[in-house]
C-alpha cells in the first residue's frame, strides 16, 4: 500500500464519507473507474475482508481471551492507530497544526519484546513504517501487549500509566508530546 492513485490496481471512487463507510459496511457497491477485472474481489473477497477486520479491531471478550487472538488483535490496533496519527497529522486541521510543531525525525511507537511502528516527520508530514525502529529520535513505549490493549480499549489512564513507568517515553519529549495531542484525535475517526 502506498499514497498516491498512480500505481493502483482498481479505483473505488467515493462521492462522500458516508458513501465509503457504506462499502466497508457492506451497505453500497462501489463501481470501480479502473480495474473492472476485479469487480469479483470487491463482490466475492472484500466484504468478508472487512467482516474479518473487524472482528479483529472490535474483539469480543470471548475472542480476546484466546491468546493468539489477543496478540494478532492488539498487534493490528496498534497499527491502525499509528498510520491514523500520521493520516490525521497530514489531514486534520488540528493535526497538521501539532505535527507542524514537529521536528524531523523518527519517532518508534511500540510494544516492550513486541511489535513496533516508527512515525517517520519529514518536512512536517508524517509517515508510517509498520516495523520496529532501529534508532530513533523519540521513544513511547508501552510496558506489554495487555497494557497496551488496555489502553487502546479506553480501561486505563495514559497520564497515570506515565507516572507508574507502564509507558516509557524517551529522547526529544516534544516529539512525542505533540503526537500524543494528534492521538487524542484518533478516537473521533476510529471510533
Amino acid at each position: 500500500m502506498e499514497d498516491g492513485l498512480s500505481n493502483c490496481d482498481i479505483l473505488l471512487p467515493f462521492s462522500s464519507c458516508e458513501k465509503f463507510n457504506g462499502m466497508i459496511d457492506g451497505t453500497v457497491t462501489p463501481i470501480p473507474s479502473k480495474g473492472f477485472q476485479h469487480i469479483k474481489f470487491l463482490l466475492k473477497c472484500f466484504v468478508p475482508l472487512t467482516d474479518l477486520l473487524t472482528k479483529y479491531m472490535r474483539a469480543s471478550e470471548e475472542d480476546l481471551a484466546d491468546p493468539v487472538f489477543f496478540d494478532k488483535s492488539t498487534t493490528l490496533m496498534l497499527y491502525t492507530i499509528a498510520v491514523a496519527i500520521a493520516q490525521i497529522g497530514n489531514q486534520d486541521q488540528i493535526g497538521k497544526f501539532s505535527a507542524h510543531l514537529i521536528p524531523d525525525g523518527d519517532i518508534s511507537v511500540c510494544i516492550k519484546d513486541g511489535p513496533g511502528a516508527i512515525i517517520r516527520v519529514e518536512d512536517h508530514h508524517m509517515l508510517t513504517l509498520k516495523k520496529p525502529a532501529a534508532t530513533y529520535r523519540a521513544i513511547m513505549e508501552f510496558r506489554d501487549m495487555k497494557l497496551a490493549r488496555a489502553l487502546f480499549d479506553g480501561k486505563i489512564n495514559a497520564v497515570a500509566c506515565i507516572g507508574t513507568g507502564d509507558i516509557r517515553m524517551g529522547g526529544m519529549i516534544s516529539m512525542v508530546d505533540n503526537v500524543n495531542r494528534i492521538l487524542d484525535r484518533v478516537a473521533l475517526y476510529l471510533a
